[in-house]
């Protein structure tokens, strides 16, 4: 993904840019959990935080990192992979 231009919504993004991006430099520092409601509110109120074009954005960035946290054994033993 290239550069987002100022004003520009995010319609596609990784987990581990939210990670990087968002979560560890901004929002972790001072807590172990943050709930969903709340990341997105930070996320649609503040300017240097990336600016995603709806809340499917952020839950399909979240499903991306569980999946890929989860070992792949795991998740066919759960039938959730093939």
């Amino acid at each position: 993904m290239g550069c987002v231009q100022p004003g520009e919504m995010i319609a596609n993004y990784a987990a581990s840019r939210l990670r990087l991006e968002a979560l560890e430099p901004y929002l972790w520092r001072d807590v172990n959990d943050l709930d969903l409601k709340k990341l997105w509110e930070y996320l649609a109120y503040y300017l240097y935080l990336p600016r995603l074009k709806n809340q499917q954005v952020l839950l399909q960035a979240i499903a991306q990192g569980v999946n890929e946290s989860i070992p792949r054994s795991i998740l066919r033993l759960f039938c959730l992979q093939p």
